[in-house]
């Protein structure tokens, strides 16, 4: 598979897409169980850039030329799901971001994920319909002029 200059753009635009939703939900979620106050070390901002850097490198295998059936494409999406679980928690756990002692603090992991995840595929979700219905509309034309 070569990485074009579309698979490119598309691998960009979702290491900014996940580094900034990363940040917007890390951010709420340490202000809602932490409180304002928290201090941070450089640490957590390499660690965001970390897991959204192995994360969108881990997304190449995903992209394709031609459009997955549904079933591929919610097989890949869990797979997707497990391997960002996997690569943040083992970040977070590296970075010492988990408290190892409280279930909750890597349930609160996941569901932070799974926010950063659920996003992401509705920004992904309207960005397509929009595509498709520029598409649609073009053909619409085209056959107009026919």
């Amino acid at each position: 598979m070569a990485l074009n200059t579309r698979k490119l753009k598309e691998l960009i635009a979702l290491f900014s897409k996940t580094t900034t939703l990363i940040f917007i939900c890390s951010s709420t979620y340490i202000a809602l169980f932490y409180g304002l106050k928290v201090s941070l070390s450089i640490s957590y901002i390499w660690g965001v850039l970390a897991i959204s850097f192995l994360t969108t490198v881990s997304y190449i295998p995903f992209l394709r030329d031609r459009e997955p059936g549904k079933i591929q494409l919610i097989v890949s999406r869990i797979i997707f799901y497990i391997f960002v679980n996997i690569v943040v928690l083992c970040v977070g756990f590296y970075l010492d971001w988990l408290d190892t002692s409280s279930w909750k603090s890597i349930a609160g992991i996941v569901a932070t994920v799974f926010c950063v995840h659920l996003v992401l595929w509705i920004v992904g979700y309207h960005q397509d319909s929009q595509t498709a219905a520029k598409m649609n509309e073009k053909l619409h034309e085209r056959k107009k002029e026919s």
